[in-house]
């Protein structure tokens, strides 16, 4: 098997679909993001099993993003949160356009500042359809 170059997450890149079916746009000032893909289980086992068993659930996919506040771009998270609409999200872990996840998500919007720190967004995202991997296995 080939070794891979480990890739810093500084490359990394979120865009988010303006609108539902609309074209995706940079989350130009990103700071860190977050993917989940655990498969849950539920146990199965019994009394005199030698050990604990389980099944296999459905995955998830969903995740987190966190940034500093952009106002060119700022409204699109708040709407994508408010209207209940799914839009398309594609994840560039290393800004590499060949390892990439994307798919449909509903969104999540936070916003945050103070006197001592600049103006923050976040979120969280959960997928509304498949979410699927590009060059990422």
């Amino acid at each position: 098997m080939a070794a891979t170059t480990p890739k810093h997450g500084r490359f990394g890149v979120l865009y988010l679909g303006a609108t539902n079916g609309g074209v995706a746009v940079n989350f130009a000032n990103a700071v860190d993001w977050t993917f989940n893909a655990e498969t849950p289980t539920a146990g199965t086992t019994c009394m005199g099993d030698l050990n604990q068993t389980s099944v296999a659930g459905i995955p998830a996919a969903n995740g987190a993003f966190n940034g500093i506040w952009d106002s060119a771009t700022a409204s699109i998270w708040y709407s994508a949160a408010r209207d209940g609409l799914s839009r398309k999200m594609y994840l560039y872990p290393g800004g590499s356009s060949a390892n990439y996840w994307y798919g449909d998500v509903l969104f999540s919007f936070f916003a945050s500042g103070g006197t001592g720190d600049a103006v923050k967004v976040s979120g969280n995202w959960s997928a509304a359809g498949a979410v699927t991997p590009i060059g990422i296995v």
